[in-house]
């Protein structure tokens, strides 16, 4: 676990030097605190206190979380372009079995070069989907009029897989709206299996 920086300008992050972010957020929330007060004098509508300081502002803890959140998932994708030659000896423990899968898979199926080529195949995909869900969750909490409905994922899921309902969207979004009341946690494709079989019934 990586120690508290004695720096009051860098903060770990998971290993990752986010710089400026302090200041950031307390030039941000000061801000906020003179566009208040400028609108308090011309409106008169809002009563702010003149004593109002910046660190008592929550503004600082939000906009703290938004920009070392944005910084970290930058952060990711430069070191995922980074095409350098620097490797690093790590001390991951990996179950045997999975060990044992990535061995077979090599050697007799040929999917990569070497275990750890295949290892490091893998947490890229994964770091990279992760990073792309990251965007995707700011975005639809900054917009959250542009969230597909979950009849939308399904129609885009089936249209991926070739399926026939792909061309029946409005199945689709029935179906979604059928099984979102008996199961909230249902995702795209329990929709396209509860279409498939309530089409199949009703043939």
């Amino acid at each position: 676990m990586a120690l508290p920086s004695t720096n009051p300008r860098v903060l770990p992050v998971d290993g990752i030097l986010v710089e400026g972010i302090v200041e950031a957020a307390k030039s941000a929330a000061t801000h906020l605190h003179r566009l208040l007060v400028a609108e308090s004098r011309q409106v008169g509508d809002v009563e702010v206190d003149a004593q109002f300081s910046a660190a008592d502002c929550t503004t600082v803890l939000w906009y703290s979380q938004v920009v070392q959140r944005t910084r970290v998932v930058e952060e990711i994708n430069r070191l995922l372009d980074s095409h350098g030659t620097e490797t690093s000896n790590t001390s991951m423990r990996i179950p045997t079995a999975l060990r044992d899968a990535v061995a077979l898979a090599v050697k007799e199926l040929g999917v990569a070069q070497s275990a750890t080529a295949l290892t490091t195949a893998a947490l890229r995909a994964a770091l990279e989907a992760i990073v792309m869900q990251a965007v995707l969750d700011d975005h639809y909490a900054e917009h959250p009029e542009v969230r597909p409905s979950l009849g939308d994922l399904a129609v885009a899921a089936a249209d991926l897989d070739g399926h026939p309902l792909a061309s029946q969207p409005e199945r689709l979004h029935q179906a979604a709206a059928e099984i979102i009341e008996r199961h909230p946690a249902a995702v795209a494709e329990d929709v396209v299996l509860w279409a498939e079989a309530r089409a199949l019934s009703a043939a």
